[in-house]
């Protein structure tokens, strides 16, 4: 059993890395609440922090002026429900107390924040919301990488990434990019392996991602190949398997993907020449570190005019 648990609010919005928020819950406290800063406090009650440490809850019509809130996302520890005998209210009874125990820590961020409470934030909502799940993606081929290719790659125990892969990520995921993969498996076609392997890699990919505070969106593999010994992989040009474009599109149909500002990064012509079929801008890694080139991609392709 988890000794942790992510809750949130569900009348308000708001957009942070929940993955980070969440990795490395610390032992010496109960509860974790994201925060955010806001111009008045008046509506949503202030919080008072003090290092990492929140030392002040304070509920609504407290106060006013610019100052701290609570967003409604908290990662808590299990042993929060011994503080929580029979009928009450976290917001009221549970974390005023634990703050002044100093049980409770807080970590600030910046992402669009959404109270959707009120006739006129709702409105909003509706308004805003559906436009902000559009957002550009980073597409990725994955052997060569994000991790080294030690030819048909499957085993988890294999698993080295490339210099700074987990960081490259993680800095997407907290720009708002959706993290894409977009990977060629012939070693399925030819018989090395078979597709529960490459799902299994995926999964111990994204497991070591967490303990950075990252992770994947999605996963697309393509295990045809011309020449396969295992007939039902055989296909002289399958329309997923790169220069062919399909992952990238049938991603581009599955994820609110907005193109403006999106982008793939490989380290082969047919990478390349994937991303030019599908109209996404392409950058080729010649090795060293992942993170330069996300950040060069990042910078080059915001001030791209959008085909959207």
């Amino acid at each position: 059993m988890e000794s942790s648990f992510v809750l949130a609010n569900g009348d308000s919005w708001f957009d942070i890395n929940w993955r980070a928020f969440a990795a490395n819950p610390d032992p010496t406290a109960l509860g974790r609440l994201a925060l955010r800063q806001v111009p008045d406090v008046s509506r949503y009650g202030a919080v008072g922090l003090s290092g990492d440490r929140i030392v002040r809850f304070v509920e609504k019509d407290s106060g006013r002026g610019r100052g701290l809130v609570n967003g409604g996302v908290y990662l808590l520890s299990r042993r929060i429900l011994d503080w929580t005998p029979g009928e009450s209210s976290l917001e009221q009874d549970v974390f005023p107390s634990l703050a002044a125990k100093g049980l409770l820590e807080g970590r600030q961020y910046d992402g669009y924040f959404l109270d959707i409470g009120l006739p006129d934030t709702f409105a909003r909502a509706c308004s805003e919301i559906p436009a902000r799940r559009q957002r550009p993606a980073a597409f990725f081929d994955r052997d060569g990488v994000l991790n080294k290719d030690r030819g048909y790659t499957h085993r988890p125990e294999d698993l080295e990434w490339i210099e700074d892969a987990p960081a490259a990520i993680r800095r997407l995921n907290d720009s708002g990019y959706l993290v894409i993969v977009v990977t060629n498996q012939a070693g399925v076609a030819r018989g090395f392996y078979e597709e529960r392997h490459v799902a299994e890699f995926h999964a111990h990919m994204q497991h070591e991602l967490a303990q950075s505070g990252a992770h994947v969106d999605a996963f697309y593999h393509c295990p045809f190949h011309a020449d396969a010994t295992v007939a039902a992989y055989s296909a002289p040009s399958h329309p997923d398997r790169k220069p062919n474009p399909g992952m990238i599109l049938r991603a581009l149909a599955d994820w609110p993907i907005k193109r403006h500002g999106s982008f793939l990064i490989g380290d082969s012509i047919h990478d390349l020449q994937a991303a030019a079929r599908a109209d996404v801008p392409a950058f080729r890694f010649e090795g060293g570190s992942l993170l330069p080139l996300v950040n060069r991609a990042i910078g080059e392709t915001a001030g791209m005019t959008s085909k959207d």
